[in-house]
């Protein structure tokens, strides 16, 4: 808030025949350019690490992942018990044979925390899905700066082993 009122202030002092409004929208539109920026740079970046480096890139702050694998569910289910070093415990399971898996991250300089979703469910051909979504905590969140997509970069990656 003080940082706002400074630049409305350097800002009015060097263009004076503008009014309060129009400074402030100016400036609203400057912070609005440069936190967008920021966004994107973080979304590109996060994309250089995934696996699958094919996938559109996406640069809303919700991601989503849908793979399959050869392995069992309860593999998948421990593997990322155990790479992502949660306490030891049963899997969840829903609607009869899905293994349902909802944690949160805490929140840090870029993020106002994580909700990170994993569904895994058998196949009849004997792979199994993977459904993952991770979205702000904050659900109005509009910029994540590529957290949510590392997020699901790291479950791809614990996933396929790559």
């Amino acid at each position: 808030m003080a940082v706002g009122l400074l630049l409305l202030s350097l800002f009015r002092e060097s263009f004076p025949a503008l009014n309060s409004i129009q400074s402030v929208i100016i400036i609203s539109l400057i912070f609005t350019l440069l936190v967008g920026s920021a966004h994107i740079s973080g979304v590109r970046k996060a994309a250089k690490s995934a696996v699958n480096k094919s996938r559109n890139l996406d640069y809303r702050v919700r991601q989503t992942l849908e793979i399959q694998t050869h392995k069992t569910p309860r593999q998948v289910f421990d593997q990322i018990c155990k790479s992502l070093k949660l306490p030891d415990r049963e899997p969840e399971t829903r609607d009869g044979n899905t293994v349902h898996m909802h944690f949160e991250a805490k929140g840090s300089f870029l993020s106002s925390g994580e909700e990170v979703e994993i569904r895994i469910r058998p196949l009849e051909n004997g792979n199994t899905h993977i459904k993952a979504a991770s979205q702000p905590l904050f659900r109005f969140s509009t910029v994540d700066f590529g957290k949510n997509l590392r997020n699901i970069n790291l479950i791809e990656r614990i996933v396929t082993g790559k």
